[in-house]
């Protein structure tokens, strides 16, 4: 069991190194060759502290650590990690964490909201807004 302390640390954490998204994905069975999209909901942590990381894991008792492939592709930076959140258990980490988000509790809430729904249709419009949140929707943002 987390203490409050532990889940407001992970909250700033995740409100500093962390993201929401919801990824669009391609299917196709062996049964089935048409190939389908559908949109699945992540989280997850970046960062070059493996152990900070494995840390939250341990804590969580939740996700999958791995070495962040985009971070050595130039020999200057340090190897960056990723902690991805279990889809199975991204509702309960996003309520645990909600009450201390700062910077990405809107997202979070989204991310709420579509799992809720269980609707493809309203994870199109979710993943428009969730981009635009995270500064990725095609453009720079005005400050």
């Amino acid at each position: 069991m987390l203490t409050e302390t532990e889940k407001a640390y992970i909250a700033g954490f995740f409100d500093g190194d962390g993201h929401f998204t919801v990824q669009l994905r391609n299917h196709r069975s062996k049964k089935d060759p048409k190939q389908y999209k559908y949109f699945t909901p992540c989280a997850g942590f970046t960062n070059t502290n493996l152990e900070l990381l494995k840390w939250i894991q341990e804590k969580l008792q939740n996700g999958n650590v791995r070495v962040h492939t985009k971070s050595h592709k130039t020999g200057n930076n340090k190897i960056c990690y990723q902690l991805y959140i279990t889809r199975s258990k991204l509702e309960e980490f996003t309520k645990l964490i909600l009450p201390y988000l700062i910077n990405k509790k809107k997202q979070g809430e989204l991310i709420l909201q579509g799992i809720q729904s269980h609707s493809q249709k309203e994870w199109v419009e979710i993943r428009k807004q969730i981009r635009a949140l995270n500064g990725r929707s095609g453009g720079y943002r005005e400050i």
